[in-house]
């Protein structure tokens, strides 16, 4: 068996008024580490945060 990796990505936000979430994934690989949770995030955070992306 050839060796595998794993990404854990865990994500925590807080809105201004408090609340607070957590999520996390794991990510396995035998290739190598996987970056298309973090870049489909990346798209994500400025309709959460309700800004535009150039202000991140």
């Amino acid at each position: 068996m050839s060796p595998m990796f794993e990404a854990n990505i865990i994500v925590k936000l807080t809105t201004e008024s408090g609340i607070e979430c957590v999520g996390g994934v794991l990510i396995p690989t035998e290739h190598h580490y996987d970056h298309s949770v973090v870049e489909a995030c990346r798209n994500l955070f400025p309709e959460i945060l309700e800004k535009s992306r150039t202000t991140i």
